[in-house]
């Protein structure tokens, strides 16, 4: 009898997966822009099978406008940890010129939580793009792993420097290699994007450590003060 019961629910788990990836298929076909064919990629991602994950891992290098949304759906698979890593972290390579693939993967890799990716997030803190560099510092916020602490903490500086700067011509001249990537000019957007840059590494290193400090100077001394016996609290 439970042979028969387990049968009947691998079996309707089967038409299940085979509806949703008809129905994709469909949806893909008739969508006539970019909000359709982001809901059809949020469809089939809540149906959390290997085959639907099968149809949706070649849209995550494929064409532009669709590795986001292929992105955004196998980031739920909660239960498929182990293939979707490997697949987000390979889409880091493979999309590094398209700025919205990688901060997506990015943020997937980061709503997953496996803490065994966090030095991968820590490469991307100095990145030239905005929306890169900071989903790389906030999804290490969701990770909460003791190795973000000193990184977050040299981003934080870095960025308190790039506003010290910003204004007195000397933000490209600075002995931060992060800094160093060619002549940057003093103006409103560099400005704009350190203060995002700085709120959103103090922001993280107070969801991993739950402790409240404003300037690097005071998180290093902290930092130097508990290093040795700092737990993070789950």
């Amino acid at each position: 009898m439970l042979t028969v019961v387990f049968a009947l629910a691998c079996s309707l788990q089967g038409d299940e997966v085979a509806s949703a990836i008809a129905k994709f298929k469909a949806d893909m076909a008739k969508a006539k822009g970019p909000a359709e064919q982001f809901a059809a990629f949020t469809d089939l991602g809540r149906t959390q099978d290997e085959k639907t994950l099968a149809i949706l891992t070649p849209y995550v290098t494929g064409p532009e406008g669709l590795r986001k949304p292929a992105i955004y759906a196998i980031s739920g698979f909660y239960d498929h940890q182990k293939k979707v890593v490997p697949i987000l972290l390979k889409s880091l390579q493979t999309n590094q010129t398209d700025s919205i693939a990688v901060s997506a993967a990015l943020e997937g890799l980061g709503k997953i939580g496996d803490e065994s990716i966090a030095p991968t997030l820590h490469k991307y803190f100095p990145d030239k793009n905005l929306f890169v560099a900071k989903a790389a510092i906030a999804a290490t916020a969701r990770i909460r792993h003791v190795s973000s602490i000193e990184p977050l903490i040299q981003a934080l500086r870095v960025q308190e420097k790039t506003l010290a700067n910003a204004g007195s011509g000397s933000v490209g001249g600075s002995n931060i290699p992060e800094l160093n990537r060619g002549a940057i000019k003093p103006d409103a957007s560099i400005r704009n994007s350190a203060e995002k840059l700085q709120t959103e590494a103090n922001s993280s290193l107070k969801k991993i450590t739950l402790q409240d400090f404003k300037t690097s100077a005071y998180w290093q001394k902290w930092w130097d003060a508990n290093k040795a016996t700092f737990q993070v609290e789950k």
